[in-house]
């Protein structure tokens, strides 16, 4: 029975990490595509732009190589040349098909495919999505082949990195079939919605679309100020986080904040479908007369938007891990309003400490987490600028080293750091 599991679990990390490679492939396969078709049709700016702005695979490729130089003391001739050649993520995916049961490893390269569909994909997307505009190519054009793989990688490395994220929580916390492809959905819908309107506009009012991307970054970034998050300690480093938050939520809504999500997801979405409508309305002929040809365009991106508001309702309510606990919260909430603020506060304390007895420690220990137990015996986040201990935070969306040793239990941190990097260095000794 055990050995059944332990093969189900390599077949579902080989499923699951040969996909993101098809997808990344694919993705590049068609970046080439559109650079030629670009050139045989004579846009030598497009085509030209479309190189250009592959140029941050070279940065994530750096990163890549200085995370595994972070993990060992030397790295081998042959992971340079890996490297050099662009290939550093495929051996990372390779190496989690081979090796799954690496925790971190698994983090790792999901944390660089997010930064690469960032960095490369959503940038391509725009601009895919703006020749789409203006340009009118057919329907199977290497432009919209194009659109839609970017997308399809940006959602996808979303979803991966939620994954992880559940992985690394106290618990193990595991994603569903089922959840990773109603977030997909979700990503998808609402970021296809996202990057149709701005491009929708752009392609009208050029760049005036300038002035609405900054005034929104602006907003998003002093959003996120408002928050006080606490993953990043020094000042410097929180005012950059936020500052790329921020640039980030023009597009997608990504939950950095610890405590319940739903009314800033709200607010978040419902901004976006005012601004969107928006957009849309402006760039449109809507506003002198109605007709297919002036509604086309908003319909379809409306439509994205509510398949999008559908799936992330869908996923909550039954896909996410603690789906049951959410709908618990709610109904507590709505209980909580009769009562004064005393039982207000010992029922909070009281969900509080129900929620942490079911879910229990960190599993790699195996013990409870001791509640006089000093912090000093847990190893320590703060002022220390390893990777993993960075991807730890964003995990638990907390940088509080009290925190955490409330949550991981007595040595918990230093357990799965230390066994990893074990694994790690027994890994690198058999290539």
């Amino acid at each position: 029975m055990q050995n059944h599991k332990g093969s189900a679990i390599i077949w579902s990390h080989v499923c699951l990490y040969s996909f993101s490679g098809v997808i990344v492939l694919l993705e590049k396969a068609a970046l080439v595509l559109c650079f030629t078709h670009y050139l045989w049709m004579g846009k030598e700016l497009l085509a030209w732009l479309t190189l250009g702005l592959c140029l941050p695979v070279t940065a994530v490729q750096l990163l890549s190589l200085k995370w595994y130089i972070t993990d060992a003391e030397r790295p081998k001739p042959s992971l340079l040349i890996v490297h050099c050649l662009h290939l550093g993520v495929y051996h990372r995916l390779w190496s989690c098909m081979k090796f799954g049961r690496l925790l971190m490893q698994q983090v790792d390269v999901s944390a660089l495919l997010l930064i690469e569909a960032l960095t490369l994909s959503l940038p391509q997307s725009l601009l895919q999505t703006y020749s789409l505009f203006t340009l009118h190519p057919g329907f199977l054009s290497p432009v919209v082949l194009c659109v839609g793989l970017s997308l399809l990688n940006v959602s996808w490395s979303l979803v991966l990195y939620s994954r992880s994220c559940f992985l690394l929580r106290p618990g193990h916390l595991h994603m569903t079939p089922a959840a990773m492809l109603c977030q997909l959905i979700w990503r998808g819908g609402m970021l296809g919605a996202r990057v149709a309107s701005l491009m929708f506009f752009c392609s009208t009012f050029h760049w005036w679309s300038c002035g609405v991307v900054g005034f929104h970054w602006l907003i998003m970034t002093f959003w996120q100020v408002s928050q006080q998050t606490d993953i990043c300690i020094n000042h410097g480093s929180w005012r950059l986080f936020n500052f790329i938050l921020g640039a980030m939520h023009i597009f997608l809504f990504l939950n950095v904040k610890d405590g319940p999500s739903r009314y800033r997801m709200t607010g978040f979405y419902l901004l976006m479908l005012l601004e969107n409508t928006f957009l849309l309305l402006l760039a449109s002929d809507a506003l002198s007369g109605i007709s297919w040809d002036s509604m086309g365009v908003p319909l379809a991106v409306l439509c994205s938007f509510l398949i999008g508001v559908i799936f992330v309702v869908l996923y909550y309510r039954f896909l996410h891990p603690k789906s049951m606990e959410i709908l618990q919260s709610l109904r507590l909430q709505m209980s909580l309003t009769t009562v004064d603020g005393t039982t207000d506060v010992d029922c909070k304390d009281t969900t509080l400490q129900s929620s942490t007895h079911n879910h229990g420690t960190f599993s790699v220990t195996g013990f409870a987490p001791d509640k006089h137990t000093e912090a000093s015996s847990v190893q320590t986040l703060e002022g220390d600028w390893h990777h993993h201990h960075m991807l730890i935070r964003l995990a638990l969306k907390t940088g509080n080293k009290d925190k955490i040793t409330c949550l991981y239990g007595d040595r918990g941190l230093s357990v799965i750091l230390e066994n990893d990097d074990t694994q790690h260095r027994l890994w690198r000794e058999r290539l």
